[in-house]
């Protein structure tokens, strides 16, 4: 039904002479909100790589590395953008329609086909010749618009929804980053150097052969601190001597703060309460260890004020795709530290707001999740057809409302 191509590998050297520059997407760029094209960097293409590569109206796009399966329908020619080798391009052929192909891989995707076909290293891989042998219904022409037509207006009713509670979550993370701004910009005391207050440890470099007998540990990586806490949904593990381990293991109470990634993310900081031991760190994720002087729970709020992500966009330094930091740049970060009995004020204050924030955000994630496991089960059923696209069913954004209602009445019962 289609002609799968994967894009092309990531060229960090400039532009031969038979090459021009052009914009490119890459797996960060397709969300589960669709294509996101506000943030395309750009590579070197030849005129045959252009030829190839290019991306036409009912293309669909599907990541090929970690978030794999998640795809994108291409609405309209892309002249001039092309994809890197993190992204499989779906052709329909000529009695094919990429609507209804996007729909069946989302279905396949929902079923968890795709993990299962696909191993887990480091990170999986949809390849091209996988996502050509997925098995998807076989259906006329005719059948797969009627589909593809109920779908667009089934799920656009309750992407709606999904956006509208993403725009409540952004209102309550503004709220919060101000609460925690305030606190910081009115404090009456010198600024410190984060050097003065505590120990700074480096992690784990991947990848190094060991001569001894080695066990598996655990380590978290920069997917693994997010802004004010730790996310264990997906912990990998790693094989060192216990000597290494031991000098890269975690204390509760460690500050974990991001080396790499997105250039806002830089330098976040989280609190390690020690729910698994022992656990290392990447080297990509420092460890503060507090002295007396410090609280860490004080510090993980300074590193989400706007005066530190100011401080580490400054201060970056930007490689084609990522960016980073250092030690002696985060040790040289300062911010406002008062005694340790103020600081205890202030953290008390700032969980107090701060746990409220965090009951609204959660109650917006559920019904978030919610309405995505809705739309999955609209999407699979329809492909797989379970309902009648044609009959008048009542709107899915209408009995989403029902099942939400259902679903937050016997959680609270």
């Amino acid at each position: 039904m289609s002609v799968i191509s994967l894009g092309k590998m990531l060229q960090s050297t400039p532009a031969r002479a038979d090459q021009e520059v052009f914009p490119y997407l890459k797996a960060s760029n397709l969300t589960e909100n669709g294509l996101d094209l506000s943030s395309l960097q750009q590579m070197p293409f030849s005129r045959r790589e252009q030829e190839i590569l290019q991306l036409q109206k009912d293309d669909v796009v599907v990541v090929e590395g970690g978030s794999i399966g998640r795809s994108a329908w291409i609405s309209e020619d892309m002249a001039g953008i092309y994809f890197q080798n993190s992204i499989n391009r779906v052709r329909p052929k000529i009695f094919a329609d990429g609507r209804y192909l996007k729909y069946a891989i989302e279905s396949r995707r929902a079923s968890g086909f795709f993990e299962a076909i696909t191993n887990q290293a480091t990170i999986r891989h949809l390849t091209a010749d996988k996502l050509a042998n997925t098995p998807v219904p076989y259906l006329n022409q005719e059948r797969q618009w009627k589909i593809a037509d109920y779908l667009d207006h089934e799920t656009a009713e309750i992407d709606a929804l999904i956006k509208q509670l993403a725009e409540v979550k952004t209102l309550i993370s503004d709220r919060r980053r101000t609460i925690i701004d305030n606190s910081f910009a009115h404090a009456a005391c010198p600024e410190v150097a984060l050097k003065y207050l505590g120990v700074l440890h480096s992690g784990l470099t991947l990848g190094k052969r060991y001569e001894v007998a080695t066990q598996k540990y655990p380590y978290l990586r920069v997917a693994n601190v997010q802004a004010g806490h730790v996310d264990l949904s997906e912990v990998a593990e790693i094989d060192v001597p216990p000597a290494v381990a031991s000098e890269n293991r975690l204390e509760p109470n460690d500050v974990l703060i991001t080396e790499g990634g997105d250039r806002d993310k830089l330098g976040r900081g989280a609190l390690w309460k020690g729910p698994i031991d022992p656990v290392l760190h990447q080297n990509h994720v420092f460890a503060f260890r507090c002295n007396s002087k410090l609280l860490p729970e004080y510090l993980v709020y300074a590193l989400e004020s706007n005066s530190a992500r100011i401080y580490f966009d400054q201060t970056a330094r930007q490689s084609t795709n990522l960016a980073s930091t250092n030690s002696t740049v985060v040790k040289n970060f300062k911010f406002p530290a008062p005694p340790t009995v103020d600081q205890h004020s202030i953290v008390e204050r700032l969980d107090h707001e701060m746990s409220e924030m965090q009951e609204m955000l959660a109650n917006s994630n559920r019904v978030i999740d919610l309405a995505r496991e809705r739309r999955a089960a609209l999407i699979t059923a329809a492909v797989t057809g379970q309902i009648d696209v044609t009959a008048k069913n009542k709107p899915a954004a209408g009995q989403l409302e029902d099942d939400i209602a259902q679903g937050l009445h016997r959680e609270h019962a």
